[in-house]
């Protein structure tokens, strides 16, 4: 399975990425293009050369007042205040050519092929193969389809729009800000909703993302691409919030608002978005759960049942509960699609998995119970899809199943985005690290580190540690991210 880079990045860019990877990581000091080359054979003196001009112009973009990467006798000056791996990453998705055509294909609904082709002065035909990784990579795992001719999006309306906003949107395609412009009738209820998630996520996280989910599917209905169907699951929880976004919908006369309107709520609230004990959506699902109100629930507690005594017993309450509630709101997708989902998990670097025996024991409990229940009447469309929910699940449930608990001290904030497939990596291995404490952000009691998924997350008046954690992000970042914790602790002490 590729993974975001292979999807999104041509070949210049895979290497640029590559190659600022690895020179970032070097010690500080100024290289020669011939000691790089010595260092970093694998791309010739002259490619080389062409390469660190390149990823010195984009730095330019990414930082404007930072001193030049290639300096005046074409040396590389690496030091501590380059922009980190993932930063470039970000910038280079965001710059690529197939995000590029799918920004155009969002906001352009009778856009065409050649029109899109002269705005990016590339032929059809080069458009043409560059994109065809993505748009082979969506038909064959979803089902999801491209017409490369218009530019449209073909498929089930539904799976088109959670393609969107859990693959599209974590890459950065869509930008909240466009949508409070063209819908500002939204700023009202997503303030609202945002106080149903956690806090510690950060409101400029939680509103971006109720934005984008609320602003594409006003949007695509706007233009015709219409959600019709009356059997969507309903993951409103009688919030009065629904019917604000029904009059939104009413006013803008969009039809079908009904199945619209679930269909909004639908996106809101599914997938592994509970963090803590202390979310709103935590409750109202747990009510759910102790009523064991639909067959979702009661599969939950199936689950929960064979995990404990895989286990041999449940973990504290509170990790417990947020872990049952986002199994939960991860199978009503799953089991509403009936096919493997749309989302940006598979494509996460494998590094992130563990590759231990413990982790492949829960792996095989996980994947027999659901064996077992696809043999199950109307459930036999689940042999289609038990590998992907046998990974969500077992990554999901990975950290309860090593441990407990752990004592904590040093402050560290989090301001990532809105999913717990995404925050685990980092909470993992924060919860694994003696004298660390996770807190919300608060710029009046600033932490000693904050970790970061994209750079628009950091303050402009933060002058502390910060690590950049995210889509790019394997193995050997979360060694370096160690270190860097490791380092304010000390910094820390010397202080105190």
């Amino acid at each position: 399975m590729p993974n975001v880079a292979d999807l999104f990045l041509d070949k210049t860019a895979n290497d640029k990425l590559h190659l600022y990877t690895a020179v970032r990581q070097a010690s500080p000091g100024v290289y020669t293009v011939r000691a790089l080359d010595a260092e970093y054979g694998d791309y010739g003196v002259t490619r080389l050369r062409s390469l660190v001009h390149l990823i010195s112009t984009d730095l330019a973009t990414v930082e404007p007042n930072m001193a030049a990467f290639v300096d005046a006798n074409g040396d590389v000056a690496v030091d501590d205040r380059l922009p980190a791996a993932e930063v470039y990453f970000q910038y280079l998705i965001s710059d690529s050519l197939a995000m590029q055509a799918m920004a155009y294909m969002l906001h352009h609904p009778a856009g065409t092929i050649e029109e899109f082709s002269q705005s990016v002065y590339l032929s059809t035909m080069t458009v043409i193969r560059r994109l065809k990784p993505l748009v082979d990579y969506l038909n064959e795992q979803y089902g999801i389809r491209i017409n490369v001719r218009q530019l449209t999006f073909v498929g089930s309306e539904p799976l088109v729009r959670y393609m969107i906003f859990n693959l599209l949107v974590d890459v950065g395609l869509c930008s909240a800000k466009d949508y409070a412009v063209r819908y500002p009738e939204l700023l009202p209820v997503v303030d609202r909703l945002g106080h149903y998630f956690n806090a510690n996520a950060g409101p400029i996280v939680i509103k971006e993302r109720l934005l984008v989910v609320l602003g594409v599917g006003l949007e695509r209905a706007r233009h015709g691409f219409a959600v019709e169907d009356t059997t969507i699951p309903d993951l409103w929880f009688r919030l009065p919030e629904k019917q604000m976004i029904a009059d939104v919908f009413a006013a803008r006369h969009i039809p079908n608002i009904e199945a619209e309107v679930a269909f909004a709520g639908f996106a809101l609230f599914s997938g592994p978005v509970v963090l803590a004990t202390s979310d709103r959506i935590h409750s109202l699902v747990c009510a759910r759960l102790a009523q064991e109100a639909d067959p979702w629930a009661k599969l939950t507690d199936e689950l929960a049942e064979t995990l404990a005594n895989k286990m041999g017993g449940e973990p504290t309450h509170e990790r417990w509960t947020v872990l049952l509630a986002n199994t939960y709101l991860m199978l009503i997708p799953i089991f509403y699609f009936q096919q493997p989902l749309p989302v940006l998990f598979p494509l996460i670097r494998m590094q992130l998995t563990p590759n231990n025996r413990h982790y492949q024991e829960l792996r095989r409990s996980i994947r027999a119970f659901w064996e077992k229940v696809a043999r199950r009447k109307d459930c036999y469309w689940l042999h289609h899809t038990v590998d992907q929910l046998t990974n969500l699940l077992t990554y999901l449930f990975w950290p309860a199943y090593r441990a407990h608990y752990t004592t904590h001290h040093l402050r560290v904030s989090l301001r990532m985005g809105l999913s717990y497939h995404l925050q685990q990596p980092v909470r993992n291995l924060l919860e694994h690290i003696p004298l660390v404490d996770m807190i919300p952000y608060n710029p009046a009691d600033p932490p000693d580190l904050l970790i970061v998924s994209a750079p628009r997350y950091v303050p402009k008046d933060w002058h502390g540690h910060v690590y950049h954690f995210g889509l790019a992000s394997a193995s050997s970042d979360t060694q370096q991210l160690q270190e860097l914790i490791n380092q304010a602790y000390g910094e820390k002490n010397a202080v105190d």
